[in-house]
């Protein structure tokens, strides 16, 4: 009878009238943004909820830092508060359910900013919905709770925002747009400055000669504006100036590393950055040449620090969609011969699929990795969780040794549920709060360097340490430090290590791992 009752809707037309079509824009963007969203991994996760907590409770914005223990009482600003808020409420209130809930929405919302973005840009629902998708997916490797996130939402938003200017002109819809825009990001990232100078040159119309620069202010003085609508009253640029560096300084962490062909998202980037190319080349008068080399500027510097990826990708998939604007419009087969004609030809035979069948497709994945969502909330794993409680257990938290990505989980457990630190870290995952000795002495330690007994000073002779990197090697066979405890294999897990000297204060430890206790040193 169901069936029947399809094919007799399919027939009459109704689902394919403009809402169904809709329905099914919308699902295939929502199946996209799911797709890429995994369970709880990511390690700044928690410290962002420690930070929440103080500023719930406290009804404030701190100032200095309260966590760290070599940096407590140093300037200090929670510039991404917003996300720090919501997380810990989330947290308090549902848990780790609550959180995972929320990295799902913000999947769906990301899939379709960037599909409703695109498909402005390219002035086509169609082709739009084709590169949000594939720029959804290229965010695959980068999605994670935090607050970054959410500035890719607000990129896609930004450029939105430059097309209707270009196209339009000022108004003042557009600039309390801008305006609201970068006042969000302001309060979620530092990283505002880079769509700022995107914007700037997407809404520029470089056809003019000579070039009117009127839009250009405007929208400049408005998204400024919007940056110094914050708590600390635009305090987060002096941040960024502080910062500006550590994307050179701090190598060894990996989102600041340069992007490799094993990385997932960069061999996206550069299959954008071809099909871009390859279509400029074939119709070279599409694109403006400084807005070329802008999309390409940001996408080698999205290659250089790996973080940026998801901009890098955003910014060429934008650049595509309006290629295609352009070209779409005045399409006569000579014009656009090769890979532009393929394109055009991919675009209408996804016009021609049935809406209904789009939607039972995406409900299908919706469906599916909701499922799989639920059945693993948070990454077995992915944190040192029985090693920290071991740690507790044993009274070991005071100045622990720890990896740096493990700060932030560290501050979260030390942490009491109204944020203030039971016990600071040593090193956490806030790149502009560590020390500067603390941060070389640890690099040295990180890859087993002759140095690094350095770091280990700055503790009080406990160490938390991955089983698996050098270091926790050295102290295994080094007979001033006894392991006391070691979960998962050689190649997962976490060990943890007391100086010889100090473990007599600790009379409930086992020392059975230890090697020192069992063999006269040689």
């Amino acid at each position: 009878m169901n069936i029947h009752f399809g094919l007799l809707l399919l027939n009459v037309g109704i689902l394919d009238k403009p809402l169904m079509k809709a329905a099914a824009w919308v699902l295939a963007a929502a199946a996209a943004g799911l797709y890429i969203c995994g369970s709880l991994v990511d390690v700044d996760l928690w410290w962002h909820i420690a930070v929440g907590r103080w500023i719930i409770h406290h009804q404030a914005l701190p100032s200095v830092d309260l966590w760290n223990y070599y940096s407590s009482g140093e300037p200090w600003r929670a510039y991404s508060w917003t996300s720090e808020v919501l997380y810990a409420w989330l947290e308090q209130a549902y848990g780790m359910s609550g959180l995972l809930a929320c990295k799902a929405a913000l999947s769906v919302l990301l899939a379709v900013s960037l599909c409703w973005s695109f498909s402005l840009i390219a002035r086509d629902a169609v082709v739009g919905c084709i590169i949000g998708i594939v720029a959804t997916s290229a965010c695959y490797a980068h999605f994670v709770l935090r607050p970054q996130t959410v500035t890719w939402i607000l990129f896609a938003l930004v450029l939105m925002l430059g097309e209707l200017v270009r196209r339009n002109g000022v108004k003042a819809i557009y600039l309390f747009g801008v305006l609201l825009v970068f006042a969000a990001w302001a309060n979620t990232h530092l990283s505002a400055i880079v769509g700022i100078c995107y914007l700037l040159v997407w809404v520029a119309n470089f056809r003019d000669r000579p070039l009117n620069l009127r839009p250009v202010l405007f929208v400049f003085l408005a998204a400024v504006l919007g940056t110094l609508m914050t708590p600390y009253a635009g305090g987060e640029w002096l941040t960024l100036l502080g910062k500006f560096t550590h994307p050179l300084t701090h190598r060894n962490i990996v989102e600041f590393r340069a992007a490799t062909f094993a990385d997932y998202p960069a061999a996206f980037l550069i299959l954008f950055l071809i099909l871009l190319l390859r279509l400029v080349h074939e119709r070279p008068s599409a694109l403006e040449l400084p807005t070329l080399a802008a999309g390409c500027m940001l996408a080698y510097g999205s290659l250089a620090v790996l973080k940026f990826l998801p901009y890098g990708a955003i910014a060429l998939c934008a650049l595509i969609a309006r290629y295609w604007s352009v070209t779409s419009e005045t399409f006569v087969e000579p014009q656009l011969p090769g890979l532009g004609e393929a394109l055009m030809k991919l675009r209408g035979a996804v016009a021609r699929l049935p809406s209904v069948a789009i939607v039972v497709l995406a409900l299908i994945v919706v469906a599916e990795k909701t499922i799989e969502l639920s059945q693993e909330i948070v990454r077995p794993g992915a944190f040192p969780e029985g090693a920290v409680t071991f740690l507790q257990e044993h009274g070991l938290e005071e100045q622990v040794s720890n990896v740096f990505g493990d700060g932030g989980y560290l501050i979260y457990r030390f942490s009491s549920a109204d944020g203030n630190a039971r016990h600071k870290v040593v090193l956490d995952g806030r790149t502009n709060v560590n020390a500067d000795r603390v941060v070389e002495a640890y690099q040295e330690a990180l890859y087993g360097r002759s140095n690094w007994k350095a770091y280990l000073d700055f503790g009080s002779g406990v160490v938390l340490w991955r089983s698996k990197w050098p270091l926790a090697s050295i102290l295994e066979e080094h007979p001033d430090w006894c392991r006391v405890y070691f979960d998962g294999g050689v190649s997962s897990g976490w060990s943890v290590f007391v100086r010889m000297d100090k473990l007599s204060q600790f009379g409930d430890l086992e020392p059975s791992l230890c090697k020192a206790a069992k063999e006269k040193p040689v």
